[in-house]
C-alpha cells in the first residue's frame, strides 16, 4: 500500500516485483517515473488517479499480464516505451479530452493482438488524427 503522502512514484520503485498483482496509486501522486513498474509480470490491475499528469519512460514495460488500463483525464504525457512488451494489453481507456502527448513506442508490442482505444465522446477524430495514437490502435471508439 502506497501512503497518501507520496507525490511521485520514483524510478524503478516496484521494478521486478513479479508477485505484485494489483496496485492503487493514491490521489496525491502526480507522476509515475522511469521504469516504476517494469517487469511486474503478474500485474493485472492498476488504478491511476486523476492527479497523475505524466507517465515516464518504461513505467509499465513488460507488464505482460495487463489486459486493460485506464488513463485519467489529467495525463498530458505518456513517454517512450511505457507499455512496451505488454503483449496482452488489448483495451486502453483514455479519458483525456485533450490528446496526451504520446511517443512513438509508447504502446508498441509484438504480436497480432487487436488493440482498442476507448476515448471520450466527440474526441475520436482528435485521437485518429494523432499519428502515434492511430498507429498503435486498430480501433478507436468513442465512449458515451
Amino acid at each position: 500500500e502506497i501512503p497518501n503522502s507520496v507525490t511521485s512514484i520514483g524510478e524503478e520503485a516496484f521494478k521486478g516485483c513479479s508477485s505484485l498483482t494489483s496496485i492503487k496509486i493514491p490521489n496525491n501522486v502526480t507522476s509515475i517515473s522511469y521504469s516504476a513498474f517494469s517487469f511486474c509480470f503478474s500485474l493485472t490491475s492498476i488504478e491511476i488517479p486523476n492527479s497523475v499528469t505524466s507517465i515516464g519512460e518504461f513505467a509499465f514495460y513488460n507488464c505482460s499480464s495487463l489486459t486493460s488500463i485506464e488513463i485519467p483525464n489529467s495525463v498530458t504525457l505518456i513517454d517512450e516505451y511505457v507499455f512496451y512488451e505488454c503483449n496482452k494489453l488489448s483495451k486502453v481507456y483514455c479519458y483525456a479530452t485533450n490528446v496526451p502527448r504520446l511517443d512513438y513506442d509508447s504502446f508498441r508490442y509484438p504480436g497480432n493482438i487487436t488493440r482498442t482505444l476507448y476515448v471520450p465522446a466527440r474526441c475520436g477524430s482528435k485521437y485518429r488524427s494523432s499519428s502515434y495514437w492511430s498507429l498503435h490502435f486498430d480501433n478507436i471508439i468513442e465512449m458515451d
